[in-house]
């Protein structure tokens, strides 16, 4: 007849993969509070089991592998019924074949969460290619950079105006631009004496630091003066209000 101690080491490696039932849990516990050898082995084997899942290589397990699996562990659940010593013996079989089968799982289950990762960060890597693309083929023909000063108590914003002379096409890049309340959008404007023509409105994503505005108006942008942002209600306006934050020559 095993003693307690001898009976506690046969139980520490299925106490670290949480394999026990809870009489032979609870007789682990009494025993490691009395006996430091014992418990050191314990925090040893729970470190080891946490590592395990880590220097597997993530493969993807083969179909049958669950199934032979589960019919091990039925066989010697079946054969451990007549001793407690067979029990003990195959109690440790038990534990090492589920051990086994919840790292195939574990490795299935991060190989799969890797490759999701990985193709969210090369699509996210796509996308900001085709945006710098854009920004590239558009600031490909910039010959001019006119800054916008800010108004009022917005001084912190930096914004400039990409764009080519003879083009009715540009780029206002803004960085620094404050959030807006509900039912509110800037609005983009150029302006010469007698002429204030609206062009887009836009609302900055939530914390972006840096906002890009395409803007196209009807005429070649060295043909206005001025280009502007106002604060509009939501759906925009005809002719600009008094809460201009940013204004610049053209």
């Amino acid at each position: 007849m095993h003693s307690e101690h001898e009976q506690v080491e046969e139980l520490i490696e299925g106490y670290a993969l949480n394999a026990l039932d809870p009489s032979e849990r609870s007789l682990v516990d009494q025993h490691i509070s009395v006996c430091p050898p014992c418990r050191r082995r314990v925090y040893t084997a729970a470190d080891t089991a946490q590592m395990l899942g880590f220097v597997v290589t993530p493969v993807a397990p083969p179909s049958h592998c669950k199934r032979k699996v589960l019919e091990k562990i039925e066989r010697e659940l079946f054969l451990s019924a007549p001793t407690r010593r067979s029990r003990t013996a195959a109690s440790l079989s038990t534990w090492a074949a589920l051990a086994a089968l919840t790292l195939l799982v574990m490795s299935g289950a991060w190989s799969i969460s890797l490759q999701d990762q990985l193709t969210r960060v090369n699509d996210e890597l796509a996308q900001t290619r085709s945006q710098l693309g854009a920004l590239e083929s558009m600031l490909a023909d910039v010959q001019a950079i006119r800054p916008l000063k800010a108004e009022g108590d917005t001084q912190w914003i930096v914004a400039n105006t990409f764009m080519k002379p003879g083009s009715n096409k540009a780029l206002l890049v803004i960085r620094n631009l404050p959030p807006l309340a509900p039912g509110q959008t800037y609005q983009v404007w150029v302006a010469r004496e007698g002429v204030q023509q609206p062009l887009a409105t836009f609302n900055p994503p939530p914390a972006a630091e840096t906002t890009q505005v395409e803007i196209s108006p009807p005429e070649p942008m060295d043909k206005y003066k001025w280009i502007m942002v106002t604060i509009e209600d939501a759906q925009g306006s005809d002719h600009p209000s008094k809460k201009q934050i940013l204004f610049g020559d053209l």
